[in-house]
């Protein structure tokens, strides 16, 4: 997976490779950003379970941040929505090069019991790297485009932190 970080405030885009030292880069990173930015906007692409939710939310000390968590996988969202912070919005929903409706291909849990690896990507085979990445199922899910979402919702003004974790769909 890869995670894009967009930063207008200082015109920069970083591409980082998910590994165990992206950890390590990216949340000082972040840190710095939302400690440095006041009440930020922000769109989190991929909440899984809201756990980097409460993390970017306690980083945000210049005001009260708005969050945009976007989570198309159903069997996350109750586990979502138990852990988001109040300024954060469940959007069930995927993002992706379309507004409409998608298949999303539902991946087995991981052996720590996480859902967090479906994708509206067609999933190919990982399992030698992997053994519990497998397709379970499908489901047919709402899907945004970011501007369309934008305009619609009236989500106006710079965006500070787009954070995705959306299993290879950054590139649509």
């Amino acid at each position: 997976n890869a995670f894009k970080i967009t930063c207008s405030s200082l015109f920069c885009e970083y591409m980082l490779v998910r590994t165990e030292f992206f950890l390590l880069m990216l949340v000082p990173f972040i840190q710095n950003l939302l400690k440095s930015t006041k009440s930020p906007l922000i769109l989190e692409l991929g909440a899984c379970d809201g756990r980097y939710t409460q993390q970017m939310f306690m980083c945000c000390t210049n005001g009260t941040p708005v969050i945009y968590s976007f989570e198309p996988d159903p069997r996350n969202r109750t586990i979502c929505l138990r852990s988001l912070p109040p300024c954060a919005r469940l959007v069930p929903a995927a993002v992706g090069n379309i507004t409409g409706r998608v298949t999303l291909h539902l991946a087995a849990p991981q052996p720590n019991g996480e859902i967090g690896s479906s994708s509206i990507s067609p999933f190919k085979d990982v399992t030698a790297a992997f053994p519990w990445c497998v397709e379970v199922g499908q489901a047919e899910v709402d899907c945004w485009r970011l501007d369309d979402f934008c305009d619609q919702f009236n989500v106006h003004g710079t965006i500070d932190l787009i954070f995705m974790d959306i299993q290879g769909s950054e590139r649509l």
